[in-house]
């Protein structure tokens, strides 16, 4: 055999290697992001001293778009809270957020905030009620935004004439994007009585599971993150992926976090673990509240790795500068990971 031939059939095996290893992930289909998109998630922001230095920490951390899963000010202040956001990141700053309880009263105004910064912004593509019930497309991030439960009846009913569930299905159904994201704020708690069953529900989560979306809530001040899940309303963890430093997303499996340390208030971990959200601590990944002496930060994950196409490299890091939390998230969506 001569040596191209050698070569050719050494690459083969290597790239068969590289694929029953799980370093490799062939999109047939797919679109990937663009390689290194460093994306920063908060929540329950605030407009005090805590709000500008996450802001700060996240223009140091070099992230290149915000996704906000609600609760801005608290002050129904938008041209103060995008005046925030601008001073820090710039006036053209790639952010995309789901309206929170706290942001109903003057939403009309923080939602013209955020079409001021989606028209600025070519790369990114919306649909729907922005904020309220959209689904957007950035640089091949697919991510759809949410109110279920915010404002009560007379909001949702002049707002939201549909299901949420069924909207995600139907979206995440038309997206060739690998990677996905469902972003709202409430989080699931049975002891809120705000909270109940016909306003939040598991339908959606699953609906996002099903699809291979990964799950990002706020509402809750502090962080916290689950294993890999494959029956969420039950916090049942996938038998094949348990370590909790290492999950997926695929149809059927996903995890879910609470990033909700964006500048506002501390709370405490029984405020929404026991008993709520998630019953049981096998179920978590990590837990980041008063308890564990948490302040204030913000969730990062690097998507479409120039090493790993199918992974996402994420830390949680605090406004001192210690990282709480570190994990990788392997994406399987729309191919065969038998192997």
């Amino acid at each position: 055999m001569n040596k191209s031939g050698s070569i050719l059939i050494g690459g083969i095996v290597g790239l068969a290697l590289l694929i029953v290893l799980g370093l490799f992930s062939s999109y047939s289909e797919e679109k990937l992001t663009d390689a290194g998109l460093r994306v920063a998630f908060i929540g329950d922001q605030g407009a005090g001293p805590s709000a500008f230095a996450v802001l700060n920490l996240i223009k140091d951390e070099k992230a290149q778009v915000v996704l906000h899963q609600g609760d801005f000010d608290y002050e129904n202040d938008p041209d103060k809270w995008d005046r925030m956001i601008s001073n820090i990141l710039g006036d053209d700053f790639p952010l995309f957020a789901s309206i929170g309880n706290h942001d109903v009263e003057a939403w009309d105004g923080y939602q013209k905030k955020l079409y001021d910064r989606l028209e600025k912004n070519p790369d990114a593509t919306c649909i729907g009620n922005l904020g309220i019930k959209s689904s957007c497309t950035y640089n091949e991030l697919f991510f759809i935004q949410i109110a279920p439960g915010i404002g009560g009846e007379e909001f949702q009913e002049r707002f939201v004439p549909t299901e949420y569930d069924k909207f995600i299905e139907e979206q995440l159904s038309n997206t060739d994007s690998a990677w996905k994201i469902c972003s709202w704020h409430y989080d699931m708690n049975i002891i809120q009585d705000h909270l109940t069953p016909n306003e939040n529900g598991w339908e959606i989560y699953d609906a996002c599971k099903n699809g291979g979306a990964i799950i990002a809530n706020a509402h809750k001040h502090f962080y916290s993150r689950t294993k890999t899940l494959v029956d969420i309303p039950h916090q049942v963890v996938d038998p094949e992926w348990t370590n909790p430093d290492k999950v997926r997303v695929k149809e059927g499996a996903t995890f879910v976090f609470v990033s909700g340390l964006g500048g506002g208030g501390i709370h405490s971990e029984n405020t929404g673990i026991h008993g709520g959200l998630f019953a049981t601590r096998d179920s978590w990944g990590s837990i980041y509240a008063t308890e564990q002496d948490a302040t204030h930060g913000a969730l990062f994950c690097t998507f479409n790795s120039p090493e790993q196409s199918n992974k996402a490299f994420c830390y949680f890091k605090n406004i001192d500068g210690k990282i709480i939390d570190e994990f990788t998230v392997t994406n399987f969506v729309s191919t065969d990971d038998s192997n």
